[in-house]
């Protein structure tokens, strides 16, 4: 399959042993879903919380693949350098790289790398839109087509690229064009913006995010998101395997460590889960995805509430989904905290019709 090239996108790379906690401390998606094959769409905040530059993240060639806006670049890279300080990485251009789609077929047929080099993956944004390769420019067929006839579809999903002029997230959006709940918290307000009612079908990523939500149960949301990272780091990135094998020693070391929630009911709760978790996957067709997304008929429910008085706390399917959970075993599930997690991993859409990211999550249900 002949690709296309984007020549109005660029490569930057990041690279050596800080590479990751650096820029995790700077853009607003949460680099732990970055895996192999796995592209996140972020964008890079200033400290203020001002969102300065939208890109596509992946793994690749050793390094972070930051696949942006050609134009943007150089001033992209810059403010990196400027943020850098200490820390031990390298940020480069990779001008021996570019940008590539495949344009022929449906995009679901997943066509194999371009070159044996390339790094393929899935565009994060939609799944509709075509899988992107980073290759090098050398190794690629001379006299490809250009970024026209992509750009034309992308527009036509309703998926922006690259700068605001496309239609990207606005740095300066007000209070009003979003749900009342962020408030003005810049932590808060790039988690509502880039993760909250996207749909989520990655069934580790819902095992974590059960499990957040679990801790959550009594306090806020907001006290859980400023400690995520720090569960991440304790809980081995909520690998369900590892954390199954957990014994005494792992909740005793869980219950000293003062960046989580110390309950070592809510500890034992994820440490059971991990091991039913497990148990879904390798026994039933679709997984635990299938098990979640099921009390939705597989996609996301678009609601159009006008004000945040219409958003109800529970549902009946929310009911459904804690009363299947609790019959199989897990803890720290009711239907309030289900619904609170249908509502993050994109099950239902509950931002209001009145905020900027309703018809972008509604543009990104499952076809």
């Amino acid at each position: 399959m002949e690709p296309a090239q984007l020549t109005d996108r660029a490569v930057l790379a990041l690279s050596g042993p800080q590479a990751r906690e650096f820029l995790q401390g700077l853009v607003t998606n949460d680099l732990g879903r970055l895996s192999p094959g796995k592209a996140l769409y972020a964008a890079l905040l200033s400290p203020q919380g001002k969102i300065l530059f939208d890109f596509l993240l992946v793994e690749g060639d050793g390094a972070l693949l930051i696949d942006c806006e050609r134009q943007s670049r150089e001033r992209l890279a810059g403010k990196l350098r400027m943020y850098r300080l200490r820390a031990r990485i390298e940020i480069e251009p990779r001008d021996q790289l570019g940008v590539f789609v495949a344009l022929a077929g449906h995009p679901q047929n997943r066509p194999a790398p371009y070159t044996e080099r390339a790094v393929t993956f899935d565009d994060p944004r939609h799944r509709r839109l075509p899988r992107r390769s980073i290759g090098a420019l050398a190794e690629m067929p001379a006299n490809l087509p250009g970024p026209v006839a992509y750009h034309a579809l992308r527009r036509g999903l309703g998926v922006p690229e690259g700068s605001s002029r496309h239609g990207s997230i606005s740095p300066m959006r007000s209070e009003n064009t979003r749900c009342h709940w962020p408030g003005d918290d810049a932590l808060y307000l790039s988690y509502h913006d880039t993760e909250w009612g996207v749909p989520e079908y990655d069934s580790r990523a819902l095992y974590e995010k059960l499990v957040l939500d679990g801790f959550q149960a009594g306090l806020s949301w907001i006290t859980i998101l400023r400690k995520r990272e720090n569960f991440r780091k304790a809980f081995h990135g909520f690998d369900p395997e590892r954390i199954a094998r957990y014994g005494s020693r792992d909740v005793d070391r869980l219950l000293k460590n003062d960046g989580i929630i110390r309950s070592r009911a809510k500890i034992e709760a994820a440490i059971k889960g991990a091991g039913l978790w497990i148990d879904i996957e390798e026994k039933e067709p679709g997984g635990f995805t299938e098990l979640i997304w099921k009390h939705v008929g597989g996609r996301p429910k678009v609601n159009h509430f006008r004000s945040r008085e219409q958003i109800p706390a529970q549902t009946e399917m929310s009911e459904g989904l804690a009363k299947e959970l609790k019959q199989r075993g897990f803890n720290f599930c009711g239907p309030v905290i289900v619904y609170a997690f249908a509502q993050a991993t994109g099950m239902v859409n509950d931002h209001v019709t009145g905020c900027f990211r309703h018809a972008e999550c509604a543009a990104l249900t499952k076809k």
